[in-house]
């Protein structure tokens, strides 16, 4: 008789694999729920189509993640976020991705000021603030920034409301040392 010298490897690890035919239905029926709660906010303001494409496979991972972890405590299994962190979220993805793309600046981006203010012509500021206005219709929706140098450790607001015509943003960003 042989002995047998058959024994276990190490620690038995899961493969990762990908989501299954349920996970895929939980977190579509999921994300459809705060798309249909979010209509009513967004209005005319609806993202773009790539920004929504990137929004839904950033909550499918962060969906089936939870899921697989079990993160969600009993106690808030059913309660929904309130809308406008939703539309919130949706609407910095939306403003980054546009910024992106038609090379606008954005929050914390170093730029150069060329407006008419003279004093602050020609010198480099930091985005503090980006206000979007418009008609109530939606037409005529230009871009405002307040443009900020960092002073003893703060930022210190230096222009109000500069026009998107009179910013050029530069390749520097401003990060927390």
């Amino acid at each position: 008789m042989t002995h047998d010298k058959t024994r276990l490897a190490g620690p038995v690890t899961a493969l990762p694999c990908p989501p299954s035919e349920a996970e895929k239905e939980e977190w579509q029926n999921g994300w459809e729920t705060i798309l249909n709660r979010a209509l009513p906010t967004l209005r005319k303001l609806w993202p773009a189509p790539i920004t929504l494409e990137i929004a839904r496979d950033l909550f499918a991972v962060g969906w089936i993640t939870g899921f697989r972890n079990g993160t969600a405590p009993r106690e808030l299994r059913g309660i929904r976020l309130p809308s406008h962190i939703v539309t919130g979220a949706l609407a910095n993805l939306d403003s980054a991705i546009i910024r992106k793309a038609e090379g606008q600046p954005s929050m914390w981006q170093r730029v150069e000021y060329s407006g008419n203010v003279g004093p602050a012509r020609g010198r480099q500021f930091y985005v503090t603030r980006i206000e979007h206005q418009g008609e109530p219709d939606g037409s005529k929706i230009r871009t405002v920034y307040d443009l900020s140098r960092r002073e003893g450790g703060r930022f210190v607001r230096v222009l109000i409301g500069a026009h998107e015509e009179s910013v050029r943003p530069l390749p520097v960003w401003w990060h927390r040392p």
